[in-house]
């Protein structure tokens, strides 16, 4: 049973609960399958992109239903199980079984973490108010575009607009539309866990076209996107059906069915879950999002054999886990107004913090200063690619001394 507030009224009715051991999918009011497996159009290829299927090792399997935020994270729905890996954009990616799965208070969300970065666009969060109805001279209604992984209908089904769900074989990644009706107190136990949450409602209603949709077994995690000055965003993560075994398509008065889809409303945990992503620009979040614990999470330690330590990588724009030499700083010569000046010159990630870059100079390597006297201030000049490129210059001409060394001296 579930218990939801609406319209300041308790309600009680069976649900289906589209969960762990099944991947989810999309199943239209036109009842064809093979309609609506590629992204509906390029305002739609990236979110159409982000959405994975939570599979096996070959892609074969289905466990839910998830979508790609942005890096190496991705949002799926709490009580999906199974969880090793997703077929993303015709991909297999693993997840990082050294993370722990971020699970946000009692809502029916987590998020994972994969091992590599599949590259592929950020997915916006969707954090104003117009996901629900809204007065605007009458009702005004946000219409949701659903992408799903999983069932379709029953193909020995002879006509709608109850559809039967389909077995395994009418699994697919489709995407259809449905108006977003309200928000819903949502409130369950599954599993031995409770979840409490704000949550949005869909109806499924036979009069908004062939494109009307409805998730069904293996939807938990598939997302509800909305457009928004331009941009699509994710507004729900799918957690609840609530008639299992098929679709219905009509706005029924029963008090126990009405046919109703819930997802989790993106909007009030929006903060949540970008806190939960590592910031890049923190060595320690940098350390977890490049899969780096206990000891390799040392600042002496080299995962990749480079000879570059991990806090160098940080410092310098490297990945620990790719051999990288040529990251070191260099030395050089420059002739200006007929004398010779060595400089040391390096490139470094724009934006990140706590790093603290000062350079050395010294005649002999017997005795470095703790100063940078004998340097002139930095030349900084940015690379175009979120990277910039710093050049340290002795004050001293070469002329004028029989030998000169420097060094970068990198301190967190």
């Amino acid at each position: 049973m579930i218990n939801t507030n609406l319209c300041g009224k308790i309600k009680l009715f069976p649900l289906f609960m589209a969960l762990c051991t099944s991947a989810n999918a999309v199943i239209l009011y036109s009842g064809d399958n093979s309609a609506n497996q590629s992204a509906p159009d390029a305002a739609r290829t990236a979110i159409y992109n982000a959405v994975a299927r939570v599979t096996n090792a070959t892609g074969t399997s289905s466990n839910g239903t998830a979508v790609h935020i942005r890096g190496k994270y991705i949002l799926t729905a709490n009580h999906v199980g199974g969880i090793a890996y997703f077929l993303l954009n015709g991909s297999i990616y693993q997840r990082d079984p050294s993370f722990t799965p971020v699970s946000f208070g009692s809502v029916d969300m987590k998020l994972i973490k994969l091992i590599k970065d599949p590259g592929l666009p950020e997915i916006e969060l969707y954090t104003g108010t117009r996901d629900i109805r809204y007065w605007q001279g009458g009702w005004q209604y946000a219409t949701g575009t659903l992408i799903g992984w999983g069932r379709g209908r029953d193909p020995s089904d002879p006509s709608g607009p109850t559809w039967n769900w389909g077995d395994d074989s009418t699994i697919a990644k489709r995407w259809g539309t449905n108006r977003i009706e309200d928000t819903e107190s949502m409130n369950y136990s599954l599993g031995g866990t409770n979840y409490t949450y704000q949550g949005l409602q869909t109806k499924l209603g036979s009069n908004n076209g062939a494109n009307e949709a409805a998730v069904s077994y293996y939807d938990s995690g598939s997302g509800l996107f909305i457009e928004d000055s331009g941009t699509w965003k994710l507004a729900g993560l799918a957690t609840l059906v609530q008639a299992g075994g098929s679709s219905i398509f009509s706005f029924a008065t029963n008090n126990s069915i009405n046919y109703e889809n819930y997802f989790v409303r993106i909007r009030s945990y929006a903060s949540q879950i970008e806190a939960a992503i590592p910031d890049l620009s923190v060595y320690s979040e940098w350390l977890i999002d490049h899969s780096l614990y206990n000891s390799d999470a040392e600042d002496t330690a080299d995962t990749d054999y480079d000879g570059v330590t991990q806090l160098l990588e940080f410092a310098l724009g490297g990945d620990p886990n790719q051999a990288e030499q040529n990251l070191l700083p260099v030395e050089q010569i420059t002739e200006i107004s007929g004398n010779r000046y060595l400089e040391i010159t390096f490139n470094r990630p724009q934006n990140i913090s706590g790093i603290t870059y000062s350079a050395r100079t010294t005649p002999d390597l017997d005795s470095w200063p703790n100063n940078s006297n004998g340097v002139n201030p930095p030349i900084v000049s940015a690379n175009g690619d979120g990277t910039e490129s710093v050049t340290f210059r002795r004050t001293l001409a070469l002329e004028d001394a029989d030998e000169a060394y420097m060094r970068v001296d990198v301190s967190y």
